[in-house]
C-alpha cells in the first residue's frame, strides 16, 4: 500500500509535471507566434524606414542638384554682371574720349568758322570797292559816252 501510496504520488506529480509542461509549451508557441507577429511587424517598420529613407535621400540629391544649379545661375550670372560692368567701363572711356574729340572738333571747327568770317568779310569788303569802281568807272563811261553824243550831234 506504501508503495502503491508514493507510485500513485509519483503519478500525480509526473502528471502535473506533464501539465506544467504543456502549459510551459503552449506559452512557448504563443510567444513564439508573438515574436514572430512583433518581428514581422518591425521588419515591415524597417522595411518602412528604409524606403523613407531611400526617398528622402532621393529628394535631398535632387535638392543639391537644384542648388547646384542655381549655384551654376548664380555664378554664370556674377560673370556676367562683371562682363558688363567691364563693358560698361569702356563705353564709358569711349563716351569721355569721344567727348574731347568732338569739343576738339568743335572748337578747331569755331575757328575756322572765324577765319572763314573774317576772310568773308575781307573779301565783301574787296568786292565793295570792286563795285564801287565799276559803279565810278561806269558813270564815267556813261559819261563820256553821253559827252561824245553831244558832240557828234553838234
Amino acid at each position: 500500500a506504501d508503495l502503491r501510496h508514493r507510485l500513485q504520488a509519483a503519478e500525480s506529480k509526473c502528471d502535473r509535471a506533464l501539465d506544467e509542461f504543456e502549459n510551459a509549451q503552449s506559452a512557448k508557441r504563443a510567444l513564439e507566434t508573438k515574436f514572430s507577429e512583433e518581428r514581422r511587424s518591425l521588419e515591415e517598420i524597417a522595411s518602412e524606414a528604409e524606403s523613407a529613407q531611400s526617398e528622402l535621400r532621393l529628394k535631398l540629391k535632387i535638392v543639391e542638384n537644384k542648388n547646384s544649379e542655381k549655384e551654376a545661375a548664380l555664378a554664370n550670372a556674377l560673370e556676367r554682371m562683371v562682363s558688363l560692368e567691364g563693358q560698361v567701363l569702356c563705353l564709358q572711356r569711349e563716351i569721355k574720349d569721344r567727348e574731347s574729340d568732338f569739343e576738339l572738333i568743335k572748337s578747331n571747327l569755331l575757328a575756322r568758322l572765324q577765319s572763314s568770317g573774317s576772310e568773308l568779310g575781307n573779301v565783301m569788303v574787296e568786292l565793295e570797292k570792286s563795285l564801287t569802281e565799276a559803279s565810278e568807272l561806269t558813270k564815267k563811261l556813261l559819261d563820256e559816252q553821253a559827252l561824245n553824243r553831244k558832240n557828234e550831234s553838234d
